[in-house]
């Protein structure tokens, strides 16, 4: 998991009664060896003996190893009663909030660490995608904007805040920062994708199909990749390109009934009403959101 990276900065030892230390001691062996479990029950027996921000700490990250969120959370917070500026005990809490659902707490946990720590931008963009999450788009727009200020070459901050503005409906500007993210991750194959659908959505075709071709070129074993590449052939006219992208998507998921009607376009445009017919035809049998048009297209072509 990615809380990982940092799982163990800013973490010292402090004075404890010698029970204490040496529960505590035994809890930081096991968990570096991985047995979240048996460190968690030492780091208990610890706190037992003495409260501290440490045990507390450790145990919370003993408890995240575990997936145990609501637990962690419990410890992550009592360990910022012991040290009231412990920010990554206040990171680790908006963590752990968040994959409970608690978006309003996990965003004030993260701005204690922000608070406290003001250069943490890993906290401003972490807080950032708890505010999409949460549809605060706007507000997300604004941390995912101060960590660009930081770093202008944070792929991942790009492409949250074109998210943010797809969520927003401002597509130019979703547009741009897709641009900027695959520019700087030439291999994501998701951000190319959301890229050409955010050309789709602005009915700029010949640009969404070079964003799907690259998808493709990216990654050709997924029917959705090849079904949105021949769409968009289909609104560029080019129909014979379509035929073939949409084939290479049933190659892959025989039973697409959207693709099957987007077939059927294509053969009716280039003038094949028998195999439009049967593309249609087909296409109402497996199911498709296209439930008007396919009526009547099969009313055109199939007489």
């Amino acid at each position: 998991m990615k809380y990982f990276l940092i799982l163990f900065l800013f973490i010292g030892v402090q004075s404890y009664s010698q029970s204490a230390a040496d529960w505590f001691n035994r809890g930081k062996e096991k968990l570096d060896k991985g047995d979240a479990q048996g460190a968690a029950d030492d780091f208990t027996r610890s706190l037992l003996l003495g409260a501290t921000n440490e045990a507390y700490y450790n145990r919370g990250n003993a408890f995240l190893y575990l997936e145990k969120f609501s637990a962690a959370a419990s410890d992550f917070r009592n360990a910022t009663v012991y040290k009231n500026d412990d920010v990554m005990a206040y990171y680790f809490l908006g963590e752990m909030l968040r994959e409970q659902g608690l978006y309003l707490e996990s965003i004030a946990a993260f701005d204690k660490a922000v608070f406290y720590k003001k250069d943490f931008y890993f906290a401003v963009f972490e807080r950032g995608n708890v505010k999409y999450e949460f549809k605060k788009y706007e507000d997300a727009v604004k941390d995912f904007t101060i960590v660009l200020a930081h770093d202008s070459l944070e792929e991942e901050a790009y492409y949250s805040r074109a998210l943010c503005y797809r969520e927003l409906k401002q597509f130019k500007s979703a547009i741009s920062d897709f641009k900027m993210s695959t520019k700087l991750m030439p291999n994501n194959q998701l951000a190319f994708t959301d890229l050409g659908d955010a050309y789709y959505e602005m009915a700029v075709y010949d640009s969404a199909v070079i964003a799907y071709k690259k998808v493709t070129e990216i990654e050709a074993r997924s029917s959705d990749y090849w079904f949105n590449l021949g769409r968009a052939y289909n609104k560029i006219l080019a129909y014979e390109l379509a035929i073939a992208a949409l084939n290479k998507c049933l190659l892959l998921d025989e039973y697409s009934g959207d693709a099957l009607y987007e077939i059927g376009i294509a053969y009716e445009q280039a003038g094949n009403k028998m195999a439009a017919c049967e593309a249609f035809t087909k296409a109402k049998l497996f199911g498709t959101e296209d439930g008007e048009e396919m009526e009547e297209a099969i009313s055109r072509n199939c007489k």
